[in-house]
């Protein structure tokens, strides 16, 4: 096989690659065997990227997951075979292979967890794939369904897909302009909370501990700049983006003592926007203590600066109060909490 007879000899430096090019190379590697396979690969470019990486090992993570695309095909019994790959300031491989069983999809980066026969496969591809990525490349790998279509996503740290589970918090009362940013912000957060009014995205705000803040300056109940300042009372760290209408003076003097990352007006440039959020992640990193996970066991950990707590590296859901109990509990390892105490500090008294 190409793919997996090299992977556990990664390049030792990293350098830069245009994605475009290299998934040309990938192409170019696998024509043959595709074509007489007689399965089609479209491919289409919206935004090409730049990655600092380990191309080789990109490369081989590529061809891994199309050979196990084609392995599907053939297992299924599929005639129209066809894969798309996208590149919009990420890599998207999609298929209609027929999908994975809803059952196994969340185990098909587990090492020697295969689909296939026995006599088919090791169940190594797809795990040593999701390593390279996540491990060496400080990036994502990740599945998901899409109808019959089994769409498999790699999203670079270079690029656009920032890893490590951050979080953004966007306020914005007008649910159309709301939804479109939110179609970008996925591009780079894992996780995003959304917030009609400034009193909700306050509340949001204290419940869920975002990384980054996107606020809208006008919003009823309390607008961008109010909110702004409220939450900059207790918190000084925290990476503060606000969207305005408004060149004012008086909106720009007033935002000038609230520390923001960037004060953005409408309409926004798109690259500027780009590296107005990358800019805020690296102040969280900047921010994010040294000893920001607690682990429990190998997969089982809390994040500190983000208030996650995951199990099987799989995030678990906790309410708010059950976030704050827990950090209580963690801040005063081996001693006696008063059970009055615990309810105090649930409900924010």
């Amino acid at each position: 096989m190409i793919v997996l007879e090299h992977f556990f000899y990664p390049s030792k430096e990293k350098k830069e690659f245009i994605l475009s090019k290299t998934i040309e190379h990938v192409l170019r590697i696998i024509k043959f065997d595709y074509e007489k396979s007689n399965i089609q690969i479209n491919t289409k470019i919206l935004n090409d990227k730049k990655i600092n990486g380990y191309k080789g090992e990109y490369i081989q993570t590529v061809i891994a997951i199309l050979h196990n695309s084609k392995d599907a095909f053939i297992l299924n019994g599929i005639k129209d075979r066809r894969i798309d790959i996208c590149i919009d300031n990420m890599l998207t491989i999609e298929d209609n292979a027929g999908g994975i069983d809803d059952k196994l999809i969340d185990r098909i980066f587990e090492p020697y967890f295969t689909t296939k026969y026995k006599n088919k496969g090791t169940g190594t591809g797809l795990y040593m794939a999701k390593m390279i990525i996540e491990n060496s490349m400080n990036g994502t790998l990740s599945v998901e369904q899409k109808k019959r279509w089994n769409k498999i996503q790699n999203y670079n740290l270079n690029g656009d897909k920032m890893s490590k589970n951050y979080s953004i918090l966007y306020a914005e009362d007008n649910k159309d302009v709301r939804e479109n940013y939110v179609l970008y912000l996925e591009n780079y957060f894992d996780y995003i909370y959304e917030a009609n009014d400034g009193l909700e995205a306050f509340d949001i705000y204290r419940d869920k501990k975002p990384n980054v803040l996107l606020l809208d300056i006008n919003m009823p109940n309390m607008n961008g700049l109010e909110l702004a300042k409220k939450i900059r009372e207790n918190d000084s760290n925290i990476p503060i983006v606000i969207l305005s209408a408004h060149s004012d003076k008086e909106f720009l003097f007033e935002a000038i003592k609230l520390n923001l990352v960037e004060y953005l007006t409408k309409p926004v440039d798109r690259n500027k926007f780009k590296s107005v959020l990358e800019n805020s992640i690296k102040k969280v990193k900047e921010n994010a203590p040294n000893n920001q996970f607690i682990h429990f066991a190998k997969t089982t950990y809390w994040d500190c600066s983000k208030r996650l707590f995951f199990h099987k590296n799989k995030m678990i859901d906790l309410t708010r109060n059950e976030r704050i109990l827990f950090e209580l509990l963690l801040n005063n390892k081996n001693e006696i909490i008063n059970p009055n105490e615990n309810f105090k500090v649930c409900m924010g008294q």
